[in-house]
């Protein structure tokens, strides 16, 4: 019946939200993973060249002050890559109605632009090019691709700042290390490298769980057209 319909309509949006995000999450996930390897060898090689077992409790202290700061530094460059990657499409006149990647900060117009393109891809299988809907909804979604491009770079802009702003700290912590010896220095460089990588990787296992399970339950209920 019509309800079906709907159903198969909610289904279909789901899955094809849940498969864009699952190919993102793949291929960072493919790029993190050689990252965290190469990173736990020479983790591994230092070990096992100097002999080292733990550092100082002075050099611990003072990377374990700049460990959170390094991570959220990463973790805002990866952002930053999904804001141009985002910038690049919506400026693109050959991709005007792809569907945008995920933003780690959950932009709400980057997710209401891909809503009105799914609305799009599915109107298009009954619709022919002069429908009035069909119509309404292209200027719907150029008049939305115009404030994505401006939130977008308003985002970049900020983040930016906020990057410049913890570099800056990270470097004063980082002067301050000149007194310990070397080789305990580049101990715990690595490790927090190593668990920073980590902690990433599996932060996006988990999205990508999530994904997965998202595309997998296609259990019917009621969907509302608005």
């Amino acid at each position: 019946g019509i309800m079906n319909i709907y159903n198969d309509i909610r289904i279909e949006r789901k899955n094809s939200r849940a498969s864009h995000s699952l190919k993102f999450y793949d291929e960072q996930i493919e790029i993190l993973s050689k990252q965290l390897n190469d990173a736990e060898m020479r983790f591994q090689e230092f070990q096992t060249k100097n002999d080292i077992i733990s550092p100082s409790q002075e050099a611990m202290y003072l990377y374990s002050a700049d460990k959170e700061s390094e991570k959220v530094l990463l973790e805002l460059q990866n952002e930053m890559t999904a804001y141009n990657l985002i910038m690049s499409i919506v400026t693109d006149p050959n991709r005007k109605y792809d569907l945008l990647p995920p933003s780690g900060a959950g932009i709400a117009s980057v997710a209401q632009y891909n809503e009105l393109i799914l609305k799009k891809q599915e109107l298009e299988t009954t619709a022919n090019a002069d429908n009035i809907v069909l119509k309404n909804l292209i200027m719907q979604i150029d008049a939305m691709r115009e404030l994505v491009a401006e939130n977008i770079a308003l985002v970049k802009e900020n983040t930016s700042n906020t990057i410049n702003s913890i570099k800056g700290l990270s470097g004063k912590n980082k002067s301050k290390l000149n007194q310990v010896p070397s080789y305990q220095r580049e101990f715990i460089a690595l490790n927090r490298d190593k668990e920073i990588m980590n902690e990433l990787y599996m932060f996006l296992l988990e999205k990508r769980y999530n994904s997965a399970m998202t595309l997998s339950s296609n259990f019917p209920r009621g969907f509302v057209i608005d």
